[in-house]
């Protein structure tokens, strides 16, 4: 399903490259035990750690630190990050054509040093024009299960019902294809991996961005289909 971002501004047929700007992380979320699907709340606002890298050929956002033995769970990097790598504009922009790249790296971090989305705006590195914003939603799980259900994943706002999962101490590069008019995403395709089924593209919903009174936690639970994985059950934050 095709879902608008934030802007809309007219089209200019130019060969100019798309550049991501990453801002206003959020700092109080959720993560979530992937057995029994409780949710635990998080006020990360004094102990979130977080970077901030913006520049035509790549927009990086990075969080978390190095939790104790968090080596043992995969040799990977303790901390988690998200390349945004845009595209050339072509002459017709309201076509469907590949918008850019993201590369999301899952590390293994302090819940209190997490943070749990931000706002990614793309613009004409060329012109500075804002071509469109969404907010990504990061969720984050408590590694309590299988591979799979331990997976972190992103969902942006403007692709309901699309997630983005990637395996604890993997990484994975998914093609963002949409269209300018209106600025809209219509979807998400896993086209690289660190290792085979590192990363898929799931139907997950974003947790809620603050945490939810004890009264209304609910088990989640949904089904995802895995790019060569077959469907089962996880349990996320």
């Amino acid at each position: 399903m095709a879902a608008s971002f934030a802007f809309a501004v007219p089209y200019a047929a130019l060969a100019d490259t798309i550049e991501g700007i990453w801002s206003n992380p959020v700092l109080i979320g959720t993560t979530i035990n992937p057995v029994t699907n409780v949710l635990t709340g998080f006020d990360n606002t004094a102990t979130a750690v977080y970077t901030v890298g913006n520049g035509v050929g790549g927009s990086v956002l990075q969080w978390g630190t190095i939790a104790a033995g968090c080596g043992t769970v995969a040799p990977a990097p303790c901390n988690s990050t998200l390349l945004f790598t845009g595209n050339t504009l072509p002459a017709d922009p309201t076509v469907t054509f590949q918008l850019g790249t993201m590369y999301f790296s899952n590390g293994t971090s302090d819940l209190n040093s997490l943070i749990f989305g931000a706002t990614l705006t793309l613009i004409d590195a060329q012109t500075s024009a804002v071509l469109g914003s969404d907010f990504v939603s990061i969720d984050t799980t408590a590694n309590q299960g299988t591979a799979q259900q331990n997976a972190d994943y992103i969902t942006f706002a403007g692709l309901s019902g699309v997630s983005f999962n990637v395996l604890e101490g993997e990484n994975a590069t998914a093609a963002m294809n949409g269209f300018i008019d209106g600025y809209t995403l219509t979807t998400l395709l896993v086209i690289s991996f660190s290792a085979p089924g590192s990363g898929f593209i799931g139907n997950s919903p974003a947790l809620p961005s603050v945490a939810p009174e004890p009264a209304s936690l609910a088990l989640l639970g949904t089904g995802l289909l895995g790019l060569g994985l077959t469907t089962f059950r996880r349990r996320r934050a």
